[in-house]
């Protein structure tokens, strides 16, 4: 929705809305816990969330089809854009429970022989694993089974097929209900940051954009 639009809905039905753009980990994980403080607080704000990767959702924000977004990821920031850091997570590779590897402490060369399942072009995720493979001098894993999601993907390794790089967030309570196991890599232990993006030299008065932000900072402080 356009600014000249979203003026217009104000004035005619009084109620605010907020439109928010994530990558998968912060709108599945992070943002119900959030947004469910705000809007105790705050019942008559409408509130959409559209998750895509953080390739589109950056597209989201740059053309005004949302008021903030959620991304996760190390470099390649858009000049046009505030990047906000709010905490780091760390990332797990895992495998199915009874995998060969379950448990194993391996190099990263050892592990990209096995068939991975993939997140689709334009996930960051895809992009630190082909970065990570490419600063140890190694070919970038095969891909056995491309997902959308990181909910479907965890699945998939549930189910009984092949390894992926996910955030511990989503993955822990697969491991603790035995589904899933940990690979563990030599010298490698990774944790990526998540960023609070807004368009820069944009002042957002706002009172519904700026006491959202306030509930996310002092969630995390």
């Amino acid at each position: 929705m356009d600014i000249e639009n979203k003026l217009v809905q104000l004035k005619n039905t009084g109620n605010e809305e907020l439109q928010i753009a994530s990558t998968h980990v912060p709108s599945h994980f992070l943002l119900p816990k959030w947004l469910a403080k705000y809007k105790q607080a705050y019942p008559t704000t409408n509130i959409h969330i559209k998750t895509a990767n953080s390739q589109q959702v950056i597209e989201e924000l740059l053309h005004y089809k949302a008021d903030m977004a959620f991304i996760v990821k190390e470099d390649g920031h858009h000049p046009d854009i505030n990047y906000q850091f709010l905490m780091n997570l760390d990332y797990w590779f895992i495998v199915p429970y009874d995998h060969p590897l379950a448990e194993q402490k391996v190099t990263l060369a050892e592990l990209m022989q096995q068939p991975f399942v993939s997140r689709e072009d334009g996930s960051s995720t895809k992009e630190y694993l082909n970065a990570l493979c490419k600063v140890h001098k190694i070919p970038p894993p095969r891909v056995g089974l491309q997902l959308d999601g990181i909910n479907e993907s965890i699945h998939a390794i549930a189910a009984g097929y092949g390894t992926m790089l996910a955030p511990s967030i989503a993955a822990s309570s697969f491991i603790q209900r035995q589904q899933i196991a940990r690979v563990f890599i030599k010298d490698i232990d990774i944790q990526r940051p998540i960023y609070l993006c807004t368009r820069k030299n944009e002042q957002n008065t706002s009172s519904t954009f700026n006491t959202f932000i306030n509930i996310i900072n002092d969630s995390i402080s």
